[in-house]
Parts: C-alpha cells; structure tokens; sequence
C-alpha cells in the first residue's frame, strides 16, 4: 500500500466465533489523514485491494457510496477542504464465518495528499457567440479546465466567418463579460484587412486561478457589413498645420480616399498671392498646384511642400481640389493655413497716464549670468521662436532694469510715501501676450538724477523672471507707475491711497486652512483711490499643479470660491463684502499626476465704511473649497 503525504488507520471488531458475521456486524471504516500542510480529495486515491475472502464481493453503488470489490473511498467533508479526510468504508461479508481464529484483512490503497497550494482549482463558465450576416459553429457553449494555480489551459476556439457579400469593417471580439480578464489569454486571428476581412478565429486559453471561478461569461460579437460599393472619393487629410519658423521647413501632405481617386494642390503666399511651384520648391507669379495626383493602391498619396527661408511673417493657403470623375468627400476645413512666425519678444515698459512722456527711459535685460541679452541675434529668455520652450531654469531667466528720469519727483503711494524704496506686486503692472512667465521679484527705488534733482530718478529693477515658453506673438510686461506713485503731471498728487499687500491663497476643504503655492497669477486692483467705495482685484492666470488640488476637478462644479483679508488689513474691511467671481476655468491633464488647473478670478470688495483713505491696507486672501460633483467635463 503506498499513501504519499497522509496516513490511514486501521480498525478492528468482535464476532463471535463460528457464526457467520450476519447484517449485525458493521462495515468497518478507515479514515486517510493528510499531514499537516496537505489537503486530500477521494478522487486522487484507488483501491487496488482486489477480492477478499471476507469482504462483501460487490461493485456497484449502494448507500450512496460507489464500491470496488466491497471497498468505497469517499470525502468526510468537501473534497480539499480543510477537514476533509477520505473514509475508506469496508463493507464486510454477512455469510463470513471466522471460525475460531483472527481475520487481518489488508486494505491496499494508493495515492496521495497535495500541498495546499497545489490544490487543483477550475476555471469555468459559457461564451456565447452573437453575430450579423456571418456564421459560426454551435454557440453558447460551456467550457472548464481543472488544474493547479497559474497552469495555463486550453479552453476553446471559435472562428466567425462573415457570410458573401460581407466584410468586418469592424473586427469582431471576444470579451470577458463575467469574470477577470487576467485569468484568459484570447488571440484573435483575422484573415485579412480592410474589405478582406471575412473571418476571425478566436483562440482561448485560461490561466487556473488561484480560487476556484466557475461562473465567468465570455462574449463573441461579430458584426459583417455590406461590401461597398466602389467610389472615388478624396476623404480626408492629414499635415503639420502649426506655425513654421522662418528657416527652410519642409511639410508632408498626406490625401486618404478611394483607391485611384485623382486630385491636385495649390499652396499660395499671402501679401502677393503667389503660387507654390512643386517643381522648383518656390513661390511664383504664374498660376502653379501640384498637377493631378492619384491615390495609390493603400488609398493615400503623400506630397512633401518645402516652405522656403523667409524674413517676414507669412500666411500659406492650402487647397485641395477632386479633379473630375473623383468626388470631393473631406469635411476638414479645406482650404487651410500654415503660419509662418519668427522670433517673438518678450519686454518690459513702464508707463504713467498722468506723467505722460518721460525726460528719458533706459530698458535693460541680462540672462541667469548677468549677461547682457536683447532681441536681436539669437535665442535668448527674451527671444525665441514663437511657441518654443525654454527647457531649463538657466535658459528662462532673464533680469531687467528700467531707469527713468522725469522733470517730477517721484513719491510712492500711500504708507511707502517717505520710503527710497519699494517691492512691487502683480498688482503693479499688466502683462499683454502668452509667454509662459513665471515673476519674479521687482523693487521700485527713486533717486536724485544726473542733475541732483531728488527723487525725479526712479529704477525698477526685476531679478529672477522666467520665460518658459515663449508666446505666439510679443509679449509686453507694462509697469503702471501711477500704481504705486502718486500722480504727476499738471495736478501732483493723489493717486491711489490703497496699499495692496501680498495675495494668499488657501485651500479650505473640509474646514482646515493650507497655504497653497498658487503660481502664475496676474493680478490688478482698481478702486484704490481715495472716496473710493468699492475695491476690484482681477487675478488672471491663478494655476495650481498637482497635488494642490484633487485629481477629480474637472468641472466648476468641483470647487466653491470664496474670499475675504487677512492679518494687518485695515478694521473697514472686515465687515465688507467680498463678492467672487470665476471667469475662466480649465484643466489639463485631468487625473493624472502632471493635472494642472488654471482660473481667473474676480473678486469685488463692497459695503465698507468709511470710503477708502490714505494709510489704508488691504490683504487678500482667495479660498478653494473642493468637493467633487460628479459631473463630467
């Protein structure tokens, strides 16, 4: 007898002797153990016992339990379970007489425990198969593979096969509708492409989980359509539409249709209506295109057009004309345009309404070296090709110096008036353009001049200003002096009275205050004049990255604005009212790790009391509450 991994008992009974044993004596009943770690199943155990004189000579099923030779195995419990044991039930012969001697009856059983984590798993279930106008063999079908975990097993294939006059214009698939798709391995097999795809087989494997799975559900679509009609038609296009610099650039139109389909190209120059020569690769007087050209055998046809060097911006006017029997079928916009830009600028300006023309105003830029950069030559962090990036902090920054000498004194505003010197805010100037700034630090500081005139000398100078990416046209940074001075001009004096501080930001979900590190913002405040009686902050470009902000907003509806000042702002405002509005809202990336959202923000300061006066201060700060509505962009 040979039992691997488990052990069996044995079991002995009183007759009495010279009697035959009769229905009174019991069947005796072994039991097969596993070891500890194994699990055991009747089904991995055989008795090879034969027959003994003795034991009931019967194969058959009685009682529930199925016998070879009088022997039946069975499971105590469910086979492989924890408690489970296999009995071994030995149904004795009534007619047996004993005599007056001891009977050994041995049992010959063979088989074996299996690990735990060997235990025989199934993988089972039915694909039903769904088709249009294409046929396959018998569908709904069952299938099921017994073995251990992460075994690989065929389960069954399946071919769809479209019937005449009929193609896939869309490949059918099997799916795991029920159940994990980790557990199938499904190759799909098409016969061929396009109009010649009229069959599918469909292989499936399964991978034995590690729990038993017995009722998945894989589907089989298969859907054939009507073979077309042969047409001749230009369908679509596809060509790098974005801005090309000036130098020597070379595009590829590509033209998708019906195979044969015949059609030509004119490309014309703005400003003299030239026509593009596809021969000489330039632009001429007399009418030029393409000549006809004609879809090949995959249904496309690609024609290279070189943009030759240019010193100017230009606009090309790309049209594509079917040429007769071919129909015309593109429903992108034809023709299209390609731009032709340059080197776009970014500079800085300092401006007063009430001064007016300055006696004289130097502007000056260095790089992160404090070399002397301007915009011309090559690129710089203040001259680029339109749209490109400046990848690296060293290649951004740029630092600016603007020197201005006025027949007027220069006077700060509000509670800087007696101060040489000031730190200026996005509220201090605007920004005209879309480069990708990141602002850095300004200081506004007024000296005597050249002539020993006090105070009529004012340098503002900005350090560690970054330039990312640079915009499609110039961008200008204008400093309104007469923010942050008081008025010049016939009537000194004044201005605004209002000093602004630093905008903070704060993230208020569920009731807990975080500073958030807001970038990019531009921010303007009107109203900050003395009588006035309403205060108005405009921040544009409010942009949060990240894990700032939750990668579920992608809506409005996701967050809630609020507004109101904090510490050091004067007593009149706290009982004022702060009004926000959100007139710009945008997120990209949404969900992912890179998300950035960027907004504008109005926020409107009403019902104070007194008016605004001189030594008054005001601090914002703009809350974001985020609550996810469940709306989709």
């Amino acid at each position: 007898m040979a039992l691997t991994n488990c052990t069996i008992n044995s079991t002995s009974v009183e007759v009495t002797p010279s009697t035959n044993l009769t229905a009174s004596v019991p069947s005796q009943v072994l039991t097969i153990t596993p070891n500890t770690g194994y699990r055991v199943s009747a089904s991995d155990f055989l008795n090879n016992t034969g027959v003994l004189t003795g034991i009931k000579n019967f194969t058959g099923t009685e009682g529930g339990l199925s016998y070879v030779n009088g022997i039946a195995l069975s499971n105590s419990s469910t086979a492989y379970a924890s408690n489970n044991n296999v009995t071994v039930t030995v149904d004795l012969e009534n007619s047996f007489n004993p005599g007056t001697n001891n009977h050994t009856f041995t049992i010959d059983i063979d088989g074996a425990a299996v690990l735990e984590k060997n235990i025989p798993k199934t993988l089972s279930g039915v694909f039903n198969v769904s088709v249009t106008d294409a046929t396959t063999a018998a569908t709904n079908q069952s299938y099921s593979a017994t073995d251990t975990s992460g075994t690989t097993k065929d389960l069954f294939t399946r071919t769809v096969t479209a019937t005449s006059g009929h193609y896939f214009e869309k490949a059918p698939t099997c799916v795991v509708a029920t159940g994990d798709v980790n557990n199938y391995v499904i190759t799909a097999t098409p016969n061929g492409t396009g109009t010649n795809h009229t069959s599918t087989a469909f292989d499936v494997n399964g991978i034995i989980p590690l729990i038993t799975d017995t009722a998945d559900v894989i589907n089989i679509t298969a859907n054939a359509v009507d073979l077309p009609v042969v047409l001749n038609r230009i369908n679509s296009y596809s060509m790098d539409a974005s801005d090309a610099p000036y130098k020597l650039t070379k595009r590829s139109l590509t033209v998708y249709g019906d195979v044969n389909a015949t059609f030509e190209v004119t490309v014309t120059r703005s400003g003299d209506s030239h026509t593009y020569n596809f021969t000489t690769g330039d632009f001429t007087s007399s009418s030029t295109s393409s000549g006809t050209l004609t879809l090949g055998s995959n249904g496309q046809h690609t024609q290279l057009i070189t943009l030759p060097l240019v010193v100017a911006d230009v606009t090309y006017t790309i049209t594509i004309a079917e040429k007769s029997p071919t129909s015309d079928n593109i429903t992108q916009t034809n023709p299209f345009t390609i731009n032709r830009v340059g080197f776009k600028t970014v500079t800085v300006n300092a401006t007063s309404t009430s001064r007016g023309t300055f006696q004289s105003k130097t502007i000056s830029y260095t790089d992160y070296a404090g070399t002397t950069i301007n915009h011309s030559g090559g690129a710089n962090a203040i001259n680029g090709q339109a749209g490109s990036e400046n990848n690296t902090d060293n290649s951004a920054e740029f630092n600016f110096n603007i020197v201005i000498d006025d027949d007027q004194a220069f006077v700060f505003s509000g509670g800087n008036a007696l101060s040489s010197s000031m730190t200026l805010s996005s509220s201090h100037f605007s920004t005209s353009g879309n480069a990708d700034i990141s602002v850095g630090t300004v200081t506004a500081t007024r000296s005597a001049d050249s002539g020993n005139n006090a105070n009529q000398l004012l340098t503002i100078a900005g350090n560690d200003w970054y330039n990312y990416e640079n915009g499609t046209g110039n961008t200008i940074i204008n400093f309104n002096i007469d923010e942050f001075c008081d008025e010049g001009g016939s009537s000194p004096g004044g201005s605004n009275v209002l000093t602004i501080g630093t905008t903070q930001f704060q993230d208020v979900t569920g009731g807990f205050a975080a500073i958030l590190g807001v970038t990019g913002q531009i921010q303007g405040v009107n109203g900050r004049t003395s009588g006035s009686t309403t205060v108005t902050y405009t921040l544009a470009g409010i942009q949060l990255s990240g894990n700032d902000f939750p990668s579920y907003v992608d809506t409005t509806g996701d967050v809630t604005i609020t507004a109101d000042n904090y510490s050091n702002t004067t007593t009149k405002f706290n009982s004022a009212n702060y009004a926000t509005s959100l007139t710009s809202f945008n997120v990209a990336n949404a969900g992912t790790s890179s998300r950035v959202l960027t907004m504008d923000v109005t926020v409107t300061i009403t019902s104070f009391s007194p008016a605004v006066a001189s030594g008054d201060v005001h601090n914002l700060k703009v809350m974001f509450a985020f609550a996810n509505d469940g709306a989709n962009p």
